[in-house]
């Protein structure tokens, strides 16, 4: 059930308050939803809207929502492109062995990542986190590696893995290898050339500029284990993505978008 103050009324009688004031539809859910606070904190309460039909929110969901050609709300556009959010569906493992070298995860909906997002779904406010400020991937080192190495070689056409090099360059200048930051954005939106294409055009068209070697970097953080990409704004500064927050004291927007096709089954949940 929804509600006409822009909160989701959940089963148990709980309220999520969704942060900004998209446009409310009813069928079947809110098309968005931001959910504001600590991370770790408010991870229940996005829980709570996944179990009630969203589904974790990505970067190619939020910058293909902030197109016109894509979202023909223009209250909802202007949200989108005017604030900050922390993408559950782009997870960014850090190499436990501690290489310096980092996978982006870039469909966290495939099933190979299951257990991922079950992993960062349960995380609260109580769940412990390693010396970098970041989810654990598992009890030991040697499981947290075993797991990461199966990912890099089972997930391997829904990531983008950055070498220790391009990691050391990228924190030192998130506007370094634009060529490494065109396969990064690529990676992003899920290999769709054309949708890059058009959020290029569409950020160059807000920025003003033709330029774009100092926009759409890419600034990871110095990490083991899992965190999460945060997605700048388009509208008000830089239209970067980060993996240097760390979930300890990081407030941020938790993004989920409406349930695609309700109903079907994808081959994704196959």
């Amino acid at each position: 059930m929804i509600n006409l103050e822009g909160e989701m009324k959940m089963n148990n009688n709980d309220l999520v308050k969704n942060d900004l004031n998209f446009t409310p539809i009813t069928v079947p859910v809110y098309k968005i939803i931001a959910i504001y606070g600590n991370i770790r904190s408010r991870m229940p309460d996005f829980k709570k809207a996944i179990e009630q039909g969203y589904n974790v929110g990505n970067y190619r969901d939020l910058a293909t929502k902030r197109m016109e050609q894509h979202n023909p709300d223009a209250n909802d556009r202007a949200l989108l492109n005017d604030n900050y959010f922390t993408l559950v569906g782009n997870p960014t493992l850090g190499d436990p062995a501690n290489s310096g070298e980092q996978i982006i995860i870039n469909d966290l909906e495939q099933k190979v990542f299951q257990p991922l997002k079950l992993q960062l779904l349960n995380m609260n406010s109580s769940t412990k986190l390693n010396s970098s400020w970041a989810l654990p991937l598992a009890e030991s080192k040697e499981e947290a590696k075993a797991i990461y190495d199966k990912i890099k070689t089972n997930g391997a056409p829904y990531i983008t893995v950055l070498s220790p090099k391009q990691v050391k360059e990228l924190r030192n200048n998130l506007y370094a290898l634009p060529n490494v930051r065109e396969r990064i954005l690529e990676g992003f939106l899920q290999g769709n050339l054309t949708e890059k294409k058009d959020y290029v055009k569409h950020v160059k068209a807000i920025k003003q500029v033709d330029d774009m070697s100092r926009i759409l970097g890419y600034a990871p953080g110095g990490f083991t284990d899992m965190r999460l990409v945060w997605a700048g704004s388009v509208g008000n500064y830089y239209a970067n993505a980060y993996s240097s927050n760390s979930l300890n004291y990081y407030y941020g927007r938790l993004f989920g978008v409406g349930a695609r096709g309700a109903g079907a089954p994808t081959e994704k949940s196959k």
